[in-house]
């Protein structure tokens, strides 16, 4: 079948770039580079809140202020396009935001060494990894906060590389619109390229070491791009962050800024604190990873909770079992938006807030947004499969990494013809409708027989007693693998292992179901709140199941 692509929600259209840098804030606000247009909509009304995050607020003035008073500072550094600027700071603070546009802003390109992707910000990448980060990148500055510049330093000793505290200026009564304006006039002409590294954004690698994922800028516009006209609504958007901002929420914000929105930042997710924003700042739209969707739909409060300003609850970074997307769906209505991307592709697909209402498109993570292609082909060709037929999935648009850092090989493999292998199993329907299986590779053998995790553990959570799942593949009898089954349960549930079992060979055959099926009182986690297989497959082989209080039951 065609590579599909489907309609979507209307995209603006790319700004056409200015032959000047700025020359004035219309200017700005028509410039392709996502910058510009961010400052043209804070300086258009400098006086409102632009920024919220704990004991501390910036108007829309500060923080173009901020930006323009760090990037006059990189320039008298010498750094310009060509050059790679680092970023450390407190988790979710302002000064993520601000380094990243005063780096973007004189054509250098920033690099988070925080933590790296799909891991929680709340802590820190030791230091010998965030070393290794900047020898990689060849980054020549460390932009620090007063909290983090210490550290920097410590960093920067052993390589080509200066750890300074920017003075980020974000106390103070702000400037007017015309003299902000007049200070972006000024601002020269970075030689910007479209072409151009724009972020460098590491992957914690679910196998292997971490890799370097490069965007251009261009990539970027074109994701802010695709942001901004999701939040465009009646109103300003307020778009709440408990993801680390370095990471997939970072574009989000992006797009709400040059909206004219306002961001609230959070250090980490939590209940208590999300329900205060979105019942008492005026949340319109937020992004979650599913367990922090989960977490919110259990919620006794949420009943109660003033959820009427919401437009999109966006959610990602896992597979969702259908059962509790509907419950979801039941909570958060109209607003509730599922995607499917990855560091290196970006956007891929989506499910919209009409599809949730259909149960046999609960098990699909939707169609693709406007502008992106995908198909899928034979794993180790390029031949693409029917619809219906399992393979790898490929994608091809506007918003794919250029390649990985200093590794040639690895791009090539990834990268061909302008399509990018995702390194996902799926299948597309006739509809153009994708379904996850699982990630090449993740297959394991039960007893000789090939079976898929994912799938295992979406009809697991099907099951309305059940609050987690998780399938590894074990060898500790006979050395033979075998499919293991980690199972939750919802709080007073009493459904037994049997009876687990006949619910997967309702759907699965005897040789497919796994071979031991436990309950655990809870799976270890990451810190970013996704099961931790790695940590319960050395727990479960190494027989330790009992001393760590976790297993209940098994069979």
């Amino acid at each position: 079948m065609p590579a599909v692509t489907t309609p979507g929600p209307a995209v603006m259209p790319a700004p056409a770039a200015a032959a000047a840098a700025t020359g004035s804030p219309r200017r700005m606000a028509e410039h392709e580079h996502y910058v510009y247009r961010i400052l043209a909509a804070l300086i258009d009304r400098p006086d409102r809140t632009a920024v919220i995050a704990p004991g501390l607020a910036l108007t829309a003035g500060d923080l173009a202020r901020s930006v323009l008073s760090v990037a006059a500072q990189l320039r008298s550094r010498g750094i310009t396009r060509g050059s790679t600027v680092a970023i450390l700071t407190a988790a979710n603070h302002p000064h993520m935001l601000t380094m990243r546009y005063a780096a973007h802003l004189v054509g250098a390109t920033a690099v988070y060494i925080r933590s790296t992707n799909a891991r929680s910000d709340e802590w820190m990448l030791p230091v010998a990894d965030q070393a290794q980060m900047l020898a990689e990148t060849g980054a020549s500055l460390l932009l620090a906060d007063p909290a983090c510049v210490a550290r920097g330093r410590a960093l920067c000793q052993d390589v080509a590389c200066d750890a300074v505290a920017a003075d980020l200026d974000v106390t103070g009564t702000g400037q007017s619109a015309a003299r902000l304006g007049r200070a972006a006039a000024r601002l020269p002409d970075a030689g910007y390229e479209p072409g151009s590294r724009v972020v460098v954004t590491y992957t914690s690698g679910s196998t292997g070491r971490p890799k370097g994922v490069c965007h251009s800028y261009r990539s970027w516009n074109n994701m802010v791009n695709g942001f901004q006209s999701v939040v465009r609504g009646a109103g300003d958007p307020v778009f709440l962050a408990v993801t680390p901002v370095g990471q997939t929420v970072g574009v989000m914000l992006d797009g709400a800024l040059a909206a004219g929105g306002r961001v609230v930042l959070h250090e980490r997710f939590s209940v208590d604190d999300a329900l205060r924003a979105v019942t008492e700042a005026g949340i319109t739209d937020c992004y979650l990873a599913v367990p922090h969707l989960y977490a919110l739909t259990d919620d006794p409060r949420i009943a109660a909770a003033d959820l009427s300003r919401l437009r999109n609850v966006i959610y990602s970074g896992s597979p969702a079992a259908p059962r509790r997307i509907a419950a979801a769906a039941r909570v958060f209505g109209s607003a509730l938006l599922q995607g499917y991307g990855s560091a290196e592709a970006g956007p891929i697909t989506y499910l919209g807030s009409w599809e949730h209402r259909k149960a046999e498109l609960l098990t699909t993570v939707g169609r693709p947004y406007p502008g992106v292609q995908v198909r899928i082909c034979q794993a180790d060709s390029r031949r693409q499969l029917p619809a219906g037929s399992t393979g790898e999935i490929w994608v091809r648009s506007g918003k794919l990494m250029e390649g990985y850092l200093n590794d040639p090989d690895l791009t090539a493999a990834v990268l061909r013809d302008g399509w990018l292998r995702t390194g996902d199993l799926g299948f597309l329907d006739d509809r153009g409708y994708l379904t996850l299986v699982d990630r090449i590779g993740g297959a394991v053998k039960n007893r000789g027989i090939k079976v898929y995790p994912a799938t295992i553990e979406r009809i697991l959570m099907a099951h309305p007693e059940v609050s987690g799942a998780a399938v590894i593949g074990i060898r500790h009898r006979r050395d033979v693998e075998e499919a293991y089954a980690a199972v939750t349960l919802r709080p007073g549930a009493a459904v037994t292992l049997s009876a687990l079992n006949e619910h997967l060979r309702e759907e699965l055959s005897p040789d497919q179901v796994p071979a031991v099926i436990s309950l655990w009182k809870a799976l270890p986690a990451s810190e970013s709140g996704k099961t931790d297989k790695r940590r319960l497959r050395a727990i479960v082989e190494a027989g330790d199941c009992a001393r760590h209080g976790l297993l209940l039951e098994q069979e």
